[in-house]
């Protein structure tokens, strides 16, 4: 058995009002193919919608290696179909044991947070942060 894409959050075809405030609280997640925590895929809207303001705070993602070049990435943040993603905290956020914030050690400035931590964040993301 294959777990694919554990916890998503998006909107879906047929349905209209985006998603906003949404806290995932102290949840340990292991997905042996794409992505553990999945934001904004499969929207199929015609109509502008938001996904704002979510929370995961004590989120640990165990075990994560995916080999399929086109899924790798503990999260995937891809909004598309009219969607917009912003305001998307992650607190006491582990990732294979190791904390992630915007503060990594090692971390140049200039670098994104996603870009150390192995997670696709595309352009139209805004107001994502990392801390602990």
């Amino acid at each position: 058995m294959y777990i694919s894409d554990t916890l998503t959050v998006e909107t879906r075809k047929n349905y209209h009002g985006g998603c906003r405030n949404i806290t995932i609280k102290d949840f340990v997640m292991w997905a042996d193919v794409a992505h553990p925590i999945m934001i904004g895929l499969h929207s199929e809207t015609s109509e502008d919608e938001l996904i704002d303001n979510v929370l995961y705070d004590g989120v640990e993602i165990l075990e994560h290696a995916e080999n399929q070049i086109d899924y790798q990435g503990c999260i995937g943040i891809n909004n598309g179909d009219n969607i917009t993603v912003k305001n998307v905290r992650f607190e006491n956020l582990t990732i294979n044991g190791k904390l992630i914030s915007d503060d990594m050690p090692g971390k140049p400035r200039w670098y994104k947070t996603a870009d150390m931590a192995n997670i696709y964040v595309n352009d139209h993301v805004e107001g994502l942060t990392f801390s602990k």
